[in-house]
């Protein structure tokens, strides 16, 4: 169930990952972009969906980085702040998937559907989102970094089980 002001959509895509994985039911709470700081995730309707001078504002939405509202199509984005721009009418914010190498165009504020305040997993506990501006950008890296390990400890005989052990900390 849902308190006033909130609402739950799914999510599917890669663009999220690891903080977020297809099937998983995110809680919004709606909010203003007055409100945002870095490091807030939230979800906003993609320019396909959105109608007005500003459809070209934004570059078209990747099927990766989808949610899915009740009606069960792919129209909302769910990315984390990177910065927000309130002096200008109307205010942009610009955000980036965990799992995505660039940002993207920052987008009019008037697109905000609400920022993500728990998760449902699909696996595992109910739990709050984390807000942190660097917290997608060290998951990532730590990840990354384990890969290279393992890579490097099956083609290194002598010191292989030693990177092997490195990698699974």
């Amino acid at each position: 169930m849902s308190a006033p002001g909130e609402e739950t959509v799914f999510y599917s895509g890669k663009s999220m990952w690891p903080t977020f994985r297809a099937g998983d039911k995110l809680i919004l709470d709606a909010c203003g972009a007055e409100v945002l700081r870095p490091g807030d995730v939230v979800v906003f309707c993609s320019p396909d969906v959105a109608s007005g001078p500003d459809r070209d504002y934004h570059r078209p939405a990747r099927e990766s980085a989808g949610v899915r509202g009740s009606s069960g199509s792919s129209r909302f984005v769910c990315h984390r702040v990177l910065d927000v721009e309130i002096g200008v009418d109307p205010a942009t914010v610009r955000t980036q998937g965990d799992c995505q190498r660039c940002p993207d165009t920052p987008w009019p504020a008037t697109r905000l559907v609400g920022r993500v305040v728990e998760v449902d997993p699909v696996r595992g506990p109910r739990r709050e989102v984390k807000s942190s501006a660097f917290l997608g950008w060290r998951l990532r890296h730590r990840l990354s970094l384990r890969r290279i390990l393992r890579g490097l400890g099956r083609r290194l005989p002598i010191v292989g089980p030693l990177l092997t052990r490195l990698a699974h900390m």
